[in-house]
């Protein structure tokens, strides 16, 4: 309950409202007093103004020090020169700072428009997911470190406190350890602590029909003489137009964290990957092969690079040529997914040794539903530090309507789905009326409890192209940001089937060579094709090195909206707005489009914009057309213990020549959550009319320019 409040009270505040007067954490809104730094020590609410002596015994070094506005460089550069290094920014215009001597206090103490400096104590560093668990529960725990240099420190503080912990492994600032529940705080009171959470378990992200008293509906001879074209997905994302343009994904490499490949071998493989497959890894504890024991990785696998060879052509993947790279994560130890600790083994080591581009997770957590926890901020920061490789996440399949009311509730994407720079792929509707699964929602396994309520209750998997799967997770996420950002066809999908022995048919198998299956899982890698896809059209004409940024925002820009969705206006309609909404995103994939955009209404800026700076574009805009530009920028990773994630503050609007500002995603202001903007509206008048992108607060630029960068379609 004291976590929903703290939620509610984040919302009524609103993104910004009180910009300089609080500081928002998850534990705590912190409201800390102004003070005047050129008077005497002062002190309350946590405040602690430090204008006294160095003094040793101390025992908190790690402070929050919040400015009085959005941050300019010229505003920390004394702090710099002084050798204080600037930490996680902390909402609002705050930073963590470790102090330590006399003359960094100093410093502080003369510093202008600094506003506050708050102790950060524990209380702001331990999850509330702990409070759930039981003092003697031994519990596998992230604890994240302000820094990777603070790990020594904090191993020989937890030494001479005696607090005794099992180290399991250490990833950059992030160590994975077991320890009783009740020993959890008494680690986080160790300075250099930043924040502390149960390590979450990981599920693939296929829509799970096992166990149910259900048979899957199977009215296919496996002669593909019955296809009608939908079954891949391809056909409803608009693949076949770029196809008879010469784009296939070729020269393109994806990478794919999954449970394996077919055999685990590049010879002894199914003849829809045979040359298609660069390499495998084998990630997982004890794993000696990447062989697909469960059949979910080599489905996913099929509809990313498959070309149809068995089905002659018809049955095949997004970018049936381009090259895969497997990275299995299954564990034979654990009989599933085993999630790294070390996320740049995941994402930066494709990047830098494979010359991957794109990265395909149908994975993650359903606890703790949109949270941006550790492994959201992993890879944020796995983003920011490699800005041209594309990560694609699922949203999850936890879509209910447990109220009752005929839409699903808001609120269940899964992380690191809920992390900010990964493209989030949410599962819309097939078109498949046999074959597969084929029954009314209520009808599926506890389909009364999730799904019982009308119009959803008596609709299929996959029987309407503009509704989205009943069981797709959707936003917001916790601090109000919008995911997914994007949805594709997720139900009823045919692909390929692994040929190992325990491999499950998943909704049923149309064939020795092929099989159905649905969720976000499925939806994800027919969105890493389109990825690859675009970034091969970007290539193509004469961007050279496509940041993910813009190929992120190609394939948003050119989605479909699917609103009002698959049931009638009024009380039954199934999205509570056009694009982008909480359901859809901003829309269907549509490789057709999103591969017609001209180069000239293309930005991809690798400078950026700092704090207070504006770059403006002129277009000319005829009456009656629709007007549309949109902005996506790989944001620095914030902090897992902050309420707002978004740290890179770039805001896009649109001014007519009139004077007239039309602003991003149905706000009537700046959109001051997210990192990825929409403004769309139809023009009432001809005229040249204004893309703006202005840095209203840039605390985390790129090192060395101290911008962001950013990518852009014009109208």
């Amino acid at each position: 309950m004291e976590r929903a409040i703290l939620l509610l009270s984040l919302l009524i505040l609103g993104s910004n409202s009180f910009a300089g007067d609080i500081i928002r954490m998850k534990n705590q809104i912190l409201r800390p007093p102004q003070v005047n730094f050129s008077h005497s020590q002062q002190r309350g609410n946590g405040l602690v103004k430090e204008s006294r002596a160095f003094n040793p015994t101390l025992q908190r070094v790690y402070y929050i020090l919040q400015f009085d506005g959005p941050i300019q460089p010229v505003w920390t550069e004394k702090l710099r020169k002084a050798g204080l290094k600037l930490g996680s920014y902390l909402p609002d215009d705050a930073y963590l700072v470790k102090i330590q001597t006399s003359k960094e206090w100093n410093t502080i103490n003369s510093t202008e428009h600094i506003r506050a400096v708050v102790q950060f104590g524990t209380e702001l560093r331990l999850s509330h997911e702990f409070d759930k668990l039981d003092a003697n529960h031994d519990v596998v725990t992230r604890v994240r470190l302000a820094n990777e240099n603070e790990i020594s420190d904090f191993l020989l503080t937890a030494k001479q406190r005696n607090i005794p912990f099992i180290l399991d492994s250490a990833s950059g600032a992030t160590l994975q350890i077991e320890a009783l529940k009740g020993n959890i705080e008494r680690l986080a009171d160790i300075e250099g602590v930043e924040w502390v959470e149960p390590a979450k378990a990981i599920t693939t992200y296929d829509f799970d029909m096992s166990n149910s008293d259900l048979s899957p509906r199977i009215d296919a001879d496996g002669d593909y003489r019955d296809l009608t074209g939908f079954e891949s997905g391809t056909k409803l994302m608009n693949f076949e137009s770029a196809y008879n343009r010469g784009l296939h994904g070729e020269d393109e490499v994806v990478a794919i964290a999954d449970t394996g490949l077919d055999r685990g071998s590049l010879t002894e493989i199914l003849d829809d990957f045979k040359g298609q497959i660069l390499k495998g890894y084998a990630l997982g504890f004890f794993a000696k092969t990447w062989a697909d024991p469960q059949g979910h990785g080599t489905h996913t696998s099929g509809s990313i690079v498959g070309d149809g060879f068995s089905s002659g052509g018809m049955l095949r993947g997004g970018a049936y040529k381009s090259q895969l790279i497997m990275q299995s994560l299954w564990s034979p130890m654990l009989n599933n997914l085993a999630k790294l600790p070390n996320f740049d083994k995941i994402f930066g080591a494709v990047r830098r040794d494979d010359g991957a581009h794109i990265h395909s997770d149908s994975w993650g957590s359903p606890n703790d539903p949109g949270a941006y926890d550790t492994d959201a901020v992993m890879v944020d920061e796995a983003s920011w530090n490699n800005p041209d490789l594309l990560i694609i996440f699922a949203a999850g399949n936890s879509g209910v309507d447990a109220n009752k009311d005929g839409h699903i509730d808001e609120g269940s994407i899964g992380s690191p789905g809920t992390a900010k720079n990964c493209l989030t792929v949410g599962a819309s509707k097939n078109y498949v009326l046999k074959g597969g699964i084929q029954k009314p929602m209520k009808e599926l396994r506890n389909g009364q409890d999730n799904w019982g309520a009308e119009p959803i209750a008596s609709s299929k998997l996959s029987d309407n192209p503009n509704g989205m799967a009943a069981f797709s997770s959707i936003g917001p996420t916790q601090d109000g940001r919008l995911k997914p950002e994007i949805v594709a066809p997720g139900t009823n999908i045919i692909s390929t089937r692994a040929q190992t022995s325990t491999a499950s048919p998943l909704w049923g198998a149309y064939n020795d060579k092929y099989v159905y299956a649905g969720g976000t899982s499925m939806a994800t890698p027919l969105t890493a094709g389109a990825a690859a896809v675009v970034r091969q059209y970007l290539r193509q004409v004469g961007i050279a090195s496509p940041s993910a940024a813009l190929i992120k925002a190609v394939l948003i820009h050119g989605a479909t909206d699917l609103f009002p969705g698959q049931f009638a206006r009024g009380p039954g309609e199934e999205f509570k707005s056009q694009r982008p909404n909480m359901n859809e995103g901003y829309g269907r994939v549509n490789v057709e489009a999103s591969t017609k955009v001209s180069k000239e209404r293309i930005i991809d800026e690798s400078v950026g914009l700092k704090t207070t700076e504006t770059k403006t574009y002129n277009v000319n805009v005829k009456a009656g057309k629709v007007v549309r530009a949109t902005m996506t920028y790989t944001d620095h990773p914030a902090s897992a213990g902050t309420a707002q994630a978004l740290v890179n503050d770039l805001d896009l609007k649109i001014v007519d020549d009139g004077g007239h500002t039309y602003f991003p995603n149905h706000l009537n202001g700046p959109d001051e959550a997210n990192n990825t903007e929409m403004v769309e509206f139809v023009a009432d008048h001809s005229g040249t009319y204004t893309v703006s992108v202005r840095g209203r607060n840039v605390p985390k630029g790129r090192p060395g320019t101290d911008a962001q960068p950013y990518a852009l379609i014009l109208p």
